[in-house]
C-alpha cells in the first residue's frame, strides 16, 4: 500500500472542498519535489475567504489514533506565529480512515500531548471529538469517475466561534 498517494488523495479531497467556498485558495509546492531548496513549508493550502485567511495542513492516519510524528515541529511553529495574528487561523485537518471520520482541529490543542522526545506518541479520536470539528466528507460521481471532497463550510464561521478564536 503507498502510504504517500493516501496522503495526496485526501489532500485533493481538501483542494475540492476549498474550491466550493467564496472565496480563493491555493496548494502550496510540496518543497520535496523542488532540487536545491531549504524553505520549511508551512501548511498544504493557503484559504483567503471574506473575513479571514486560514493555512490548512490535512493529514490522514488508518490508525484509530493519530501519530504525533505525522505532525513535523516547524509546523506547529509556524502554526503559533499564524494563531497570534488577528484575521489569520492555522488548523490541521485529519483524516481518520478506520473510522471514516474527518475533523478541523486547532494545533494549540496539540501542542500539549507533543513531545519529541517520546517517541510513537498518538492522541486518541476522543481529543477530537472534544476540542474539535467534525466535517463530512462526500464521494460523488462525475462523468464516471468518483469524485471526494470535504465539506469545509464551517471555516467561514471560525471568527464567530468561542471554540476557534
Amino acid at each position: 500500500m503507498n502510504y504517500k498517494r493516501l496522503g495526496y488523495q485526501f489532500e485533493k479531497e481538501v483542494g475540492e472542498g476549498l474550491s466550493k467556498l467564496k472565496g480563493w485558495y491555493f496548494k502550496i509546492p510540496d518543497t520535496r519535489t523542488m532540487q536545491f531548496t531549504t524553505v520549511k513549508v508551512p501548511a498544504d493550502y493557503i484559504w483567503c475567504g471574506p473575513d479571514s485567511t486560514i493555512f490548512l495542513e490535512a493529514k490522514q492516519t488508518s490508525k484509530t489514533r493519530f501519530p504525533l510524528r505525522n505532525i513535523k515541529e516547524h509546523q506547529l511553529r509556524i502554526s503559533l506565529k499564524v494563531n497570534s495574528m488577528t484575521a489569520t487561523k492555522y488548523f490541521l485537518i485529519i483524516y481518520f480512515k478506520y473510522h471514516k471520520r474527518c475533523f478541523l482541529i486547532r494545533p494549540e490543542y496539540l501542542i500539549d500531548a507533543w513531545d519529541v522526545s517520546i517517541p510513537y506518541q498518538s492522541i486518541p479520536l476522543e481529543l477530537f471529538e472534544q476540542k474539535g470539528i467534525e466535517v463530512k466528507r462526500f464521494t460523488a460521481k462525475y462523468n464516471n469517475n468518483k469524485c471526494a471532497y470535504i465539506d469545509l463550510r464551517q471555516l467561514y464561521y471560525i471568527n464567530k466561534t468561542d471554540m476557534f478564536i
